[in-house]
């Protein structure tokens, strides 16, 4: 039973560090790309990053008013640019 418990916490401390590499280059994405579609698309996909962070961490309420305000903003954002 212990030893169940080692590899969940091994395997949620490999997913938090994966989401944070994730989350570290899409923000470069963000700063590094010239288009500015792309640059939004990457924007959400850091906020939907950040989403899934704070949900790792039980987060819950304050994960989904992340997305919702902020992926929501990006999106009425993105369909102004066009």
């Amino acid at each position: 039973m212990n030893s169940l418990l080692i590899i969940a916490s091994e395997t949620k401390n490999f997913l938090l560090v994966l989401v944070w590499i994730l989350l570290f280059v899409t923000t470069l994405t963000v700063v590094l790309v010239k288009h500015p579609v792309h640059c939004i698309l990457s924007l959400v996909l850091v906020f939907i990053e950040a989403g899934f962070f704070l949900l790792s961490l039980n987060l819950d309420y304050l994960a989904f008013v992340f997305l919702i305000v902020y992926v929501g903003a990006i999106a009425v954002l993105f369909y102004l640019l066009q």
